[in-house]
């Protein structure tokens, strides 16, 4: 095909023009451009299973996400609730009695023990709160415990009693 014959068979469309070379093939039959319309089967199939993995993965990111968040706001609960009982210990709020498993009277599912032993001087003592949360089935979803070393109370008990005496 000429140059002329080419720039006229592109002046009607693409539809019309053939792909340079085709018919100079010898012993080759001619191929002519196939134009389908829509996708095949196949096609669509790939594309599902395409979109059904995504879907899978995003589920799961968002699955990770909430047991994420849930864990967190229950470990700063933890971390409050374990603050607030040992500050009632500390001021005497509580009675500074070792308690195991005791429940928090708001929600039953938190729960707090006590420890109170001798810190690393004679006068001071340790005290170590302990606060966990327990599921229905009995698993632990979160815990917290903090220590601290105040002095020993009954120090000043003594103390305000030899006085009283010496007077």
């Amino acid at each position: 095909m000429m140059f002329a014959q080419r720039l006229h068979a592109s002046a009607r469309g693409p539809r019309h023009v053939r792909p340079a070379g085709v018919w100079d093939m010898p012993g080759r039959r001619a191929r002519l451009a196939v134009h389908r319309q829509g996708i095949t089967l196949f096609e669509v199939l790939v594309s599902l299973a395409i979109f059904m993995g995504a879907l899978a993965a995003i589920a799961q990111i968002v699955d990770t996400g909430t047991t994420a968040s849930a864990t967190g706001q229950l470990q700063s609960e933890a971390v409050l609730r374990c603050e607030t009982k040992l500050a009632e210990v500390v001021s005497g709020i509580q009675a500074m009695d070792a308690v195991q498993g005791e429940t928090f009277p708001d929600d039953a599912s938190w729960s707090w023990s006590l420890a109170i032993t001798d810190g690393p001087h004679p006068d001071l003592l340790q005290l170590t709160v302990e606060v966990s949360h327990v599921r229905a089935n009995g698993t632990t979803d979160a815990d917290f415990s903090l220590t601290r070393l105040i002095r020993d109370p009954q120090l000043f008990l003594d103390a305000a009693a030899a006085a009283e005496e010496a007077q």
